[in-house]
């Protein structure tokens, strides 16, 4: 466990297009004490397995690498809740 932004999703994160950077995080309003595999897994949902492993290999040193099941597991299971939540809405 560890400080998580805890909402990680793809409107969250700020780009620089021409630059081909990623410029910072908007929105830490959830913010929590958490599994950090559970922001990765909204990096999967959101912007793609590929995306996805290009953020795990510019991390630091490859601590990650351990959690991409979690990550992937969490992915489909927001997955769910998205689809929960659009059924009941």
């Amino acid at each position: 466990m560890t400080f998580c932004h805890n909402d990680l999703e793809a409107e969250h994160a700020l780009v620089d297009v021409g630059a081909n950077t990623f410029t910072g995080v908007i929105d830490w309003t959830d913010a929590a004490i958490a599994d950090p595999a559970y922001d990765l897994a909204l990096i999967y949902r959101d912007l793609g397995p590929e995306v996805f492993d290009l953020t795990l290999a510019h991390n630091d040193g490859g601590r990650f690498d351990a959690d991409r099941e979690r990550a992937v597991f969490y992915a489909r299971c927001s997955l769910l809740e998205d689809v929960a939540y659009t059924a009941l809405c």
